[in-house]
């Protein structure tokens, strides 16, 4: 029912559904990584946070739920860090959470380059050079970003000329472009 559901665009339901199939079989981890992917579609970083720690609990070091929780984490630091400057307190949820995905996936260029941008944005000195070189199209959106927080826009404009000029067609920008790497891009 609630592939159903998600079909016709109404994940809400989609995830009642789903919920009620993990209230009847709660050791499911396939269901709460379901309720996780759903919640995360809607931006709801809380629920989706909470349910692939569960899915975690069920199958631990499994790859797909640890990715899943730090893309969740990272959702949510960018959430936050949107609104950090006009509270101190947003600032350090952001900086919290994604310290928590980076640790849950350290070898993830974008969770880094997502520390380096936060970190310039509060005035740290961050040197870009030792956080990494993108490789694909996401990490070069986030390359961007990290350069865009410390005022480098000629080396922020060559990253997404870049990406640009990989990707033969808008839909494919927006899904990550030929790698199929999903980004999120944010204007500062």
């Amino acid at each position: 029912m609630a592939t159903l559901r998600e079909s016709r665009g109404d994940l809400e339901l989609a995830i009642a559904e789903l919920r009620s199939g993990a209230e009847l079989n709660p050791q499911s981890p396939e269901l709460h990584q379901r309720i996780a992917e759903s919640a995360l579609k809607l931006e709801k970083t809380d629920d989706a946070i909470k349910s692939f720690e569960k899915a975690l609990s069920l199958q631990p070091q499994n790859p797909a739920f640890v990715d899943g929780l730090s893309r969740a984490w990272y959702i949510k630091s960018e959430k936050e860090s949107a609104g950090s400057f006009l509270m101190s307190n947003e600032y350090e949820n952001a900086k919290v959470s994604l310290e928590k995905a980076v640790k849950l996936n350290p070898s993830n260029l974008r969770l880094r380059l997502a520390m380096a941008k936060l970190r310039s944005l509060s005035g740290e000195p961050v040197d870009l050079n030792s956080v990494g070189t993108p490789t694909n199209n996401a990490e070069r959106v986030a390359y961007a970003e990290a350069l865009l927080a410390q005022n480098k826009f000629t080396e922020a404009q060559e990253q997404m000329a870049t990406v640009i000029n990989n990707t033969s067609a808008v839909p494919e920008l927006a899904a990550g472009g030929p790698s199929g790497h999903s980004f999120r891009c944010q204007v500062l």
